[in-house]
């Protein structure tokens, strides 16, 4: 009731690992800190992050490069980050941490990475899997000396271009397909998976840390179209915070920097930074209409920072503006806030009550075409006829097998499943198919009904055989 819902307690080498259903609304839960800001809001204590200090190196459009400490060492090496696509790709940020050792990370973290269902590789791997289980921000590192030229750049696949992933299967991309390039060829499917001429190997000594911010649809297109699917896309997809994309990667940068020695040396920021949140204007009176609960300005105001809301306002105190933190892109409208306070509260401390309104009276509002439509669901119920209610949606095989043309039916752009990929151009689809279930199954008395809408086919037919019709 809380808001997450446990549905199962694994044990993992006598451990307790809770396994959460999250709601896609509820992006910023994919994410250990996540679930660490929603107890310390539930339970009004104080949420301590880890340390992710650092690099403090930052750059808008130019890198910014430390000198190496000693002077048998190599002048660090440079990059450039372009974005083609800044509809795909609103931030990249890129981070070179030069001298690295890869071995496998401590058990401590592979103990953890274990328990979420992650297998361990390698320190650089699992430092990148650590901080996307830990702040929900997909990152990932390439072999800086297999990039060519020191390039990245952010675009859309060529045409007929192809890319092994890291799961080693040889894809074909379509030109919708954002990606990751270097000065020849694409390294990575952006937001999903990253390529194996790429990938961080045993000789490693130079990395790059990838962390952006895609776009949402364009990685869910990409992910269904190629049949992959990763943590990383199951995050991007649903919205990650825009201002944890440079937390996230500064964090990674210190692990790694800690875990596999090296020290970073370039940071490239390029893109958008991210916007602040529009505020959202509530009054205490009609809060208290929508939850059914009594409470304060100053309660409301409670409530609110717990969720790591700002809150301010001038004059009346009963008039308050929320500017909602950068994780909870789902709050957007007052009824989000007043959800949100109405959880925090509790469901079971809000008294039940008769709602309260003036009742019109019946038909007054009904259109003819509803008053008809109930009127003929009446005759056909007052016959022995029972209402069916089938799929709006049909196959290319109900379609023949009903006598229907597959060219002259309207298709979806983007159906979920094959099996629903058109829309019906007759009720008869669905209620052949009822009754004939009902007869394999023994009920072979079936006297059914159905009241829909249905989508005419296409007068335009397409050119057959002699003879056909």
């Amino acid at each position: 009731m809380a808001g997450l819902e446990v549905v199962g307690i694994l044990d993992v080498d006598g451990q307790p690992v809770l396994d959460l259903e999250i709601t896609p609304n509820r992006a910023d839960c994919l994410s250990i800190i996540g679930v660490a800001r929603e107890v310390a809001a539930i339970t009004r204590q104080r949420l301590r992050l880890p340390k992710a200090q650092g690099s403090r190196l930052k750059a808008e459009g130019k890198s910014k490069t430390r000198q190496p400490l000693a002077s048998n060492l190599q002048p660090p090496a440079s990059f450039t980050i372009r974005i083609e696509d800044r509809k795909g790709c609103r931030r990249y940020i890129g981070r070179l941490i030069d001298g690295v050792t890869i071995r496998p990370s401590p058990a401590w973290m592979q103990r953890r990475l274990l328990a979420c269902g992650a297998r361990p590789i390698n320190n650089i791997v699992d430092i990148t899997n650590y901080v996307l289980l830990e702040y929900g921000q997909p990152l990932h590192a390439f072999d800086f000396a297999r990039l060519s030229q020191g390039t990245i750049l952010v675009r859309r696949a060529k045409a007929r271009e192809s890319l092994t992933t890291l799961d080693e299967e040889r894809r074909t991309l379509s030109p919708d397909t954002l990606v990751i390039a270097d000065a020849e060829r694409a390294v990575a499917i952006a937001g999903i998976m990253g390529g194996l001429g790429s990938e961080v190997l045993q000789q490693t000594k130079t990395v790059l840390l990838e962390s952006a911010l895609f776009d949402p649809l364009a990685v869910r297109r990409t992910s269904r179209a190629l049949g992959l699917r990763s943590e990383s896309s199951y995050r991007f997809e649903r919205g990650i915070d825009p201002v944890g994309v440079e937390t996230a990667s500064r964090r990674a940068s210190a692990l790694i920097q800690e875990l596999a020695g090296g020290r970073e040396t370039v940071v490239r920021d390029v893109g958008t930074q991210p916007s602040p949140r529009a505020s959202i204007t509530i009054t205490a009176p009609q809060l208290n209409r929508w939850v059914g609960h009594s409470l304060n300005p100053p309660a409301i105001r409670t409530a609110l920072a717990q969720l790591a809301c700002r809150v301010s306002s001038s004059g009346d105190s009963s008039i308050l503006r929320v500017t909602p933190p950068s994780f909870r892109q789902d709050l957007t409208q007052e009824v989000d806030l007043y959800e949100e306070i109405a959880r925090l509260i509790g469901y079971d401390r809000i008294a039940s009550t008769i709602p309260l309104g003036a009742i019109a009276q019946a038909g007054s509002e009904q259109s003819d075409a509803f008053r008809k439509t109930q009127s003929l669901k009446c005759v056909c119920a007052s016959v022995g006829l029972t209402e069916t209610i089938n799929w709006s949606l049909v196959s290319e095989s109900d379609l023949a097998r009903y006598g229907y043309l597959a060219t002259q039916a309207t298709r979806l752009l983007n159906p979920l499943s094959q099996d629903h990929a058109y829309l019906r151009p007759s009720l008869l689809i669905g209620l052949l198919q009822t009754i004939r279930r009902n007869v394999t199954r023994g009920a072979p008395s079936v006297r059914i009904f159905e009241v829909g809408i249905v989508m005419p086919l296409s007068t335009a037919r397409p050119p057959g055989p002699p003879g056909t019709k």
